[in-house]
């Protein structure tokens, strides 16, 4: 799950950090669901990194590889918001939606690549962009 500034507004990361800096809770499922999250900086650098190495043999995935809560990310968010609520358990989880997805990067980590960016600071300059987009209007 690539993540950062300019992603569709209507995605997980961004539709809660559109809350936080409206001021409103964001209305989430339980956020059990595990999720391999990967900055957009990172995902960059990892397909530079493959381009640089040759093309490869076989399929390459592309993710952290490691799963982490939406609970966890939307605690992340409304912490750095400063909120005191994060909107968990506030909908129901969607029906059959995946309870993990996750990246085996095996591959990819055989090319020395590994991501730069660990979640929080991924998700602090995601809110930050998404504050300077409230600010333009």
């Amino acid at each position: 799950m690539v993540y950062g500034p300019g992603e569709n507004p209507e995605r997980f990361i961004p539709t809660i950090c559109r809350n936080h800096v409206a001021g409103t809770i964001p209305s989430l499922s339980s956020g059990t669901q595990l999720r391999d999250w990967l900055y957009v900086k990172d995902a960059a650098r990892a397909l530079l990194t493959l381009a640089q190495a040759g093309a490869p043999a076989d399929v390459v995935n592309i993710g952290s590889g490691e799963a982490v809560s939406l609970g966890q990310v939307a605690t992340i968010l409304a912490r750095l918001a400063g909120a005191a609520e994060t909107g968990l358990g506030r909908r129901p989880d969607r029906p059959g939606d995946p309870h993990m997805l996750s990246a085996s990067t095996t591959r990819l980590r055989a090319t020395g690549w590994r991501p730069a960016y660990d979640l929080e600071t991924g998700l602090r300059e995601t809110l930050d962009w998404w504050r300077k987009q409230a600010n333009r209007t």
